[in-house]
């Protein structure tokens, strides 16, 4: 699923559990060392079925930040029960802790694996436990265990790190080409799901297709997430607060496109939340998509929202004082430390992906529904890195002060120019082609 730290992997464990409860749940160190112990204890217990199995912790390499997660390596012995012809040696699978504050809902978690089975991890268990302190009450401290299918292949950030330059050699151009194609099948699969689930709920519901109001009724009752359920509010204030006109006008015309019912072709279908490099794992040696994961951030909302992810694949940041590229997932910190920058072969690439994509769903080449999934992407850009993530509480819009590389990738990713930007790429100004289906 992920890079791991070697050993010693039951220390490492332990230690970054106790971390995290400390830090991320707010337990006393001294009730975190306990919980830690005990949990690791258990786990070992559960999976080591009586001492007939060797039980490995092997934590990921970068941990999110409400979560800690452990992939966990059975040594399944020759007189267990759980070896088999087709698994005799080891099995893996994934632990993940989270805080309550940022449960994940196992139904989402659920819908992916389904929707998604080539890709997605499929959840194995979804419960709260009760750790022992008695300091957040007498059931001491509640955090969110998830037990979850080990997902195959490397992070792709970690696997591109190696390209550090704007121009793409042949065999990287190659491997982009199939993790580009992958990903247009990623989305077709969510389309198809999305119109056979509307029509579902259609036919159960008895709705008279013809009926607008009764089908944005549907959608505005499906669309009930953290994002979902506030996309007018959000643009609204991306309207007035982005850093610069041209940022604050294409949210104006995005939130009046929005208002006037633009995105009610769209079926509803689940967006991941973080559709960054670092969430999608590749085979190391071809870039052929292998899986998706961290699903916390899922929501359902109109096809196309998460199409920004396709931009993170097309570049990477340049730092200030470098001359080398990092991987689109996530840039450094600092001010303004980083701007993100599209390859060269950026704009042949992107039209790879739409002509992919549009093979796979034809009523895209319609102008109106054309037009529609460019608002949704345009959409999901303003609102994936318009708003600040302030360790989860995403009700700030971004500025050049505090957030210059979120706001380098709305500028990059809706091909517009700043008077912080010295000039604009050729990808950027490729962008405004799909800008203009909806911009007029």
């Amino acid at each position: 699923m992920a890079s791991v730290v070697p050993v010693p992997v039951v220390t490492a464990a332990e230690d970054g559990i106790r971390e995290f409860l400390a830090t991320t749940c707010g337990a006393p160190s001294a009730d975190a060392h306990i919980s830690a112990a005990d949990l690791i204890s258990s786990c070992r217990d559960d999976y080591g079925r009586g001492g007939h199995n060797t039980v490995l912790f092997l934590p990921v390499a970068t941990q999110g930040g409400c979560s800690y997660t452990v992939v966990v390596v059975v040594v399944v012995s020759s007189s267990s029960s759980r070896s088999s012809s087709t698994d005799p040696g080891a099995s893996r699978l994934v632990l993940q802790l989270r805080s309550l504050r940022y449960a994940v809902v196992g139904a989402i978690l659920r819908d992916a694996a389904r929707i998604f089975p080539r890709w997605a991890p499929k959840l194995i268990r979804d419960e709260i436990l009760a750790l022992g302190g008695g300091y957040l009450g007498d059931g001491g401290m509640m955090i969110q265990v998830l037990e979850m299918s080990f997902v195959g292949g490397m992070k792709f950030d970690d696997v591109v790190g190696m390209v550090h330059e704007k121009m793409l050699g042949e065999v990287v151009l190659s491997k982009l080409e199939n993790l580009l194609g992958d990903m247009a099948s990623f989305f077709a699969t969510a389309y198809y799901e999305g119109i056979k689930h509307e029509k579902k709920e259609e036919e159960e519901e008895e709705k008279d297709e013809s009926d607008e109001e009764n089908r944005r009724s549907w959608q505005k009752h499906k669309c009930t997430g953290i994002i979902g359920s506030s996309i007018p509010q959000r643009l609204q204030s991306l309207e007035q607060h982005l850093p610069s006109p041209e940022l604050r006008h294409i949210a104006h015309i995005s939130r009046q496109s929005y208002a006037q019912g633009t995105l009610d072709m769209l079926p509803i279908v689940l967006n991941h939340g973080d559709l960054l490099p670092c969430n999608l794992l590749v085979d190391p040696s071809t870039w052929h998509l292998t899986g998706v994961v961290d699903w916390a951030e899922a929501e359902y909302l109109p096809f196309g929202m998460t199409l920004y992810g396709i931009e993170h694949l097309l570049g990477g940041y340049m730092y200030r004082d470098m001359t080398e590229m990092s991987p689109g997932g996530e840039g450094g910190g600092g001010k303004d430390s980083a701007s993100f920058v599209f390859y060269q072969e950026a704009n042949m690439l992107r039209e790879m992906f739409w002509n992919q994509l549009l093979g796979r769903v034809h009523v895209f080449r319609r102008s109106d529904m054309w037009h529609a999934m460019c608002l949704s992407r345009t959409i999901g850009i303003l609102l994936w890195h318009g708003i600040a993530w302030d360790g989860g509480k995403r009700d700030r819009v971004v500025d050049y002060q505090r957030d210059g590389e979120e706001v380098s990738c709305l500028e990059q990713m809706l091909g517009v120019t700043s008077s912080s930007s010295s000039s604009q790429s050729s990808s950027g100004q490729a962008v405004c082609a799909v800008q203009d289906a909806f911009l007029g």
